[in-house]
């Protein structure tokens, strides 16, 4: 078991599959009046009832009556369906949501946030009688046992930059090491001091008009191979990345103003192969001839859409 909702006389007990693993419960009958078992089969033997043949999702829900008349709902998830759960209070009661996207809960609202996807989904444990009101209309697809799975579209926004290099690199200096240590005879290799970026190759990049227009966020996804990368605008140093090779994220709000926002410029320094630094062997590059690299592979903006619902 990994939560448990609990609402008067009624319960829900959720439960996920271990992959490998068939799920099966065993059940006092003495304390059962009845059980719904769904898709599953119920077995007794003695004073034991067993439940198998479950087959885990939001459908696998099973339902037993007590003799107190209490009522306890099982639900065992898959794995994944386990990893995207969250407890909120809608209407003044607990519920579950289930969703891929990002969410969190203030004092009157959820917000759900998908990266450049504007279709929204949701589904909620246990079901929901009434409409959900939010900042798009919210619309209800189905009711499965047990459950209500909702759905919204947020207006879909075009994140197409105009990117232009305006300088190619140069040989870049061989990197300094700061001074040796007592438990480690070489020094660790300096980061580049900003004389050093004279000789970064440069790119100009223009994001479109109203680039924040109804978006919770705006990602500068940076694929690149180089020393370090810097990000800046009116000559001003923004954010910087020193190459790990992944690929690098910003959010772009924090630096956008309201209707536009001037054009930002991405240098990147070249990394020469004798560097002193590690760089795991699955992300070290192919230095060309020249034995130092300054690649820019691919600049993309990733929207982050955003849906509002009312928790009361």
């Amino acid at each position: 078991m990994f939560t448990h909702i609990t609402d008067g006389d009624s319960s829900i007990v959720v439960f996920f599959a271990i992959p490998g693993i068939v799920p099966e419960f065993a059940i006092d009958a003495a304390s059962v009046a009845s059980i719904r078992s769904g898709t599953a089969r119920t077995e007794r033997l003695g004073s034991v009832i067993y439940v198998r043949g479950i087959r885990p999702g939001l459908k696998s829900e099973i339902e037993i009556i007590r003799k107190t008349g209490t009522r306890i709902r099982i639900l065992v998830l898959e794995k994944q369906e386990a990893e995207d759960p969250w407890k909120v209070t809608l209407g003044g009661k607990p519920h579950l949501i289930v969703t891929v996207q990002q969410i969190f809960v203030d004092k009157f609202q959820m917000h759900l946030r998908a990266l450049s996807n504007p279709h929204v989904s949701f589904t909620v444990i246990p079901e929901l009688t009434r409409a959900l009101r939010g900042s798009h209309p919210i619309h209800i697809l189905n009711h499965p046992t047990g459950s209500s799975k909702f759905e919204a579209s947020v207006a879909n926004r075009s994140a197409i930059l105009a990117q232009q290099k305006i300088q190619n690199g140069s040989t870049a200096a061989p990197l300094e090491s700061g001074p040796p240590l007592s438990w480690r005879p070489k020094g660790v290799a300096r980061a580049p001091v900003d004389g050093a970026f004279q000789r970064a190759a440069e790119w100009q990049i223009q994001l479109p008009p109203n680039a924040m227009k109804g978006l919770s966020e705006l990602f500068l996804k940076v694929d690149y191979v180089g020393d370090v990368a810097r990000l800046s605008s009116s000559g001003k140093l923004l954010t910087d990345n020193f190459y790990n090779g992944l690929v690098w994220s910003v959010g772009l709000s924090r630096f956008i103003k309201d209707g536009g926002s001037a054009p930002l410029v991405l240098s990147i320094l070249p990394l020469r192969k004798d560097a002193p630094i590690y760089i795991e062997d699955a992300h070290r590059p192919k230095f060309p001839s020249g034995a130092q690299i300054d690649e820019l592979r691919k600049l993309e903006l990733i929207p982050e859409y955003e849906l509002l619902v009312d928790t009361n």
